[in-house]
């Protein structure tokens, strides 16, 4: 045997040896052959499911102990109806409506962030508190997500993430010139508290009496005194 020929089996060995381990870095996912759903669930009618707080979603053999659709067609864990205190918001719509497109014609490729604030396409959105668990597996810098409307629960969407068919709750934050002022805006609080300490924040984290860009520019120059980021850079898309 040449030395061509023993590099050449050396490499099929090799080739071989990693099937497996390719394999297990890629596992086959619930909804791999799965078509998205071609539209959001039904409003819950009648008696809703009850609400649980360690609820099993595993529907069947393979399917995730998350909330998820079948087929399709079925949205399991949707059924828990409009009174979900898991999904109550004081203020429903506080930020705006979403106005990029809904349903399998629209799909979205996540290009950052994490739960409490990913984006996409220039529009920006956080998951809701509750399921922040039910989104531990998501590629927040790859995967391909679908926008739905939530016919039970007023103020949030439904995320389904096409690579694992699952869903999310997740909330609209704003959409490109205006997600600065709303951003800032809605960490307003924590800012509060993080930034507090510093004297020169003390008055600029004084309560506004709305998103005015005033208050925006008050908590932005505070935040760019204490921190030294330039906080008017516009975010990846």
């Amino acid at each position: 045997m040449n030395n061509r020929d023993k590099l050449i089996g050396l490499l099929a060995a090799f080739f071989i040896a990693s099937l497996p381990a390719f394999a297990q870095g890629h596992p086959e996912s619930h909804a791999e052959h799965a078509r998205p759903p071609a539209h959001g669930p039904a409003p819950v009618r009648g008696n809703p499911h009850p609400v649980e707080e360690h609820r099993n979603y595993s529907d069947a053999p393979g399917h995730p102990n998350k909330p998820h659709v079948d087929g399709g067609k079925v949205w399991v864990g949707h059924d828990t109806g409009k009174d979900d205190p898991h999904y109550h918001l004081d203020h429903p719509w506080e930020h705006g409506h979403f106005t990029g497109g809904f349903g399998p014609h629209h799909v979205w490729r996540l290009v950052g962030g994490g739960p409490s604030r990913f984006w996409f396409g220039g529009f920006y959105f956080s998951v809701a508190p509750y399921d922040v668990g039910f989104c531990d597996d998501w590629l927040w810098d790859s995967d391909e997500i679908i926008i739905y409307d939530d016919p039970d629960h007023i103020g949030w969407y439904l995320a389904y993430n096409v690579r694992l068919g699952t869903y999310v709750h997740v909330m609209y934050l704003a959409h490109n010139a205006e997600g600065l002022q709303h951003l800032l805006w809605f960490y307003w609080a924590r800012a509060r508290t993080q930034l507090a300490p510093f004297p020169f924040c003390r008055k600029s984290l004084s309560a506004p009496a709305s998103p005015s860009s005033h208050a925006t520019l008050s908590v932005s120059s505070c935040f760019r005194a204490t921190t030294g980021v330039n906080t008017s850079a516009t975010e990846p898309r």
